[in-house]
């Protein structure tokens, strides 16, 4: 029997170590779990429309009113050819033309000696003076523009005390067109000065004239 137990003692030990050694713990498997939130969708909130912007219309008052008929140039209207400087324009019947020196043409209408169409040339690189030195008393307003051998000058018309004293093409000052420079104006020579008012069919003949302009070579 002694021999028994102590066969059996071993086997009890055993039992007993096998009872107290720790279980190994089983390490838990994390599983991970995507959650899908739902997305926000964003409408956007419509856009107001501006206005169109307001369409600014410019309003010119002219500072001078021209009424009446422009003066037609017709087929009767004689040519004054400058062999010179290469350039022709029409003038009335009538009308008389002249020279004054080499740069100076002067047209004016018959019965009033004093009113005169005058026109200033030379070629460039010609140092003679052609333009105004001055103008007479009074204030120069605009009235629109007026073609000249396929440009677009000026009319000016002087006025004091309530009448027309004076015309002035581009200001005055000299239109370069292509070799050639030109002054034009309208004006009376009358010696008092008060008397002069220009008629309203004189400008416009004027104007004419000036429409009239041609080069020749």
């Amino acid at each position: 029997m002694k021999s028994l137990r102590i066969m059996m003692l071993p086997i009890i030990i055993c039992l007993i170590n096998s009872a107290c050694s720790p279980v190994p713990k089983e390490t838990p498997t994390m599983t991970a779990t995507t959650t899908n939130f739902p997305t926000a969708s964003i409408t956007p909130s419509p856009t107001a429309s501006k206005p169109a912007p307001p369409t600014l219309t410019a309003t010119i008052t002219p500072t001078a009113t021209i009424t009446g008929t422009p003066t037609v140039i017709t087929l009767d209207w004689p040519r004054y050819v400058s062999t010179e400087y290469g350039f022709s324009f029409a003038y009335p019947l009538g009308w008389e033309v002249s020279k004054s020196g080499t740069h100076f043409i002067r047209i004016g209408p018959p019965g009033a000696p004093s009113i005169r169409f005058t026109i200033g040339v030379k070629h460039t690189g010609d140092a003679t003076r052609i333009g105004r030195t001055g103008v007479p008393e009074g204030d120069i307003f605009l009235a629109g523009n007026i073609l000249f051998l396929g440009q677009e000058i000026s009319k000016g018309i002087l006025k004091y005390q309530g009448n027309d004293k004076l015309i002035l093409y581009a200001n005055g000052v000299e239109i370069k067109i292509g070799e050639l420079i030109f002054t034009l104006g309208l004006g009376d020579i009358n010696t008092d000065y008060s008397a002069v008012n220009l008629s309203l069919m004189i400008e416009e003949t004027a104007d004419a004239i000036v429409e009239s302009f041609a080069l020749t070579k």
